[in-house]
């Protein structure tokens, strides 16, 4: 995240630091969700961020978990459920998430930010909106092998909408390199039968 001179942006926002986030992206066989945040987004508001995006919650995220890992894929769940409103069988287990990348967001001073996919078995037409989202966006994709597809349609999400997250254009190329890295990543992203 640079500013217009192409310069890493200074760490105004360094006490969020202390903070471990999260971006997750619910794919169902054949679409993925978006979120638009709202106004009460305190760093980008009005802009597109991945299905749910966020901050992990002490102890909440803690419960059952027995290393990083679990930590991670407790507070991406729980903020996928916060939301997008995905309760009950929709709502993926830890079995139904990866955590595909790391990062330090500096336009959060530095937080550790992991990034993640979850695969679900639908996606509600209209999904309800949480407290710090303003409407989600399904997107549709044609099936393939690698799962690629769905990095196409990312991208040209990214590249026809100015207000994206810049956590959303990590979790594109995360994504791109999770499917072209892993051989089963098209596979495992293809187990709920169309």
């Amino acid at each position: 995240d640079f500013d217009d001179e192409g310069r890493i942006r200074s760490l105004r926002q360094s006490h969020s630091s202390n903070h471990i986030g999260g971006d997750l992206l619910a794919i169902a066989p054949d679409s993925f969700l978006l979120q638009l945040q709202d106004k009460h987004n305190g760093i980008y508001p009005d802009h597109y961020s991945a299905s749910s995006s966020g901050s992990f919650d002490f102890p909440k995220d803690l419960k059952g978990a027995t290393d990083l890992r679990d930590i991670v894929k407790n507070g991406l769940i729980r903020e996928l459920s916060e939301e997008a409103g995905i309760k009950g069988k929709g709502l993926p287990t830890h079995e139904d998430c990866r955590v595909i990348g790391f990062a330090r967001a500096t336009y959060f001073g530095g937080k550790p930010q992991f990034f993640g996919v979850a695969r679900v078995p639908y996606l509600w037409p209209k999904v309800l909106s949480g407290e710090y989202v303003k409407s989600h966006k399904i997107i549709s994709f044609t099936p393939d092998d690698s799962g690629l597809s769905i990095v196409t349609e990312l991208k040209k999400f990214l590249a026809s909408h100015d207000r994206v997250n810049p956590s959303l254009v990590m979790l594109t190329a995360f994504m791109k390199l999770w499917i072209e890295e892993d051989a089963g990543a098209g596979q495992w992203l293809g187990l709920y039968p169309l």
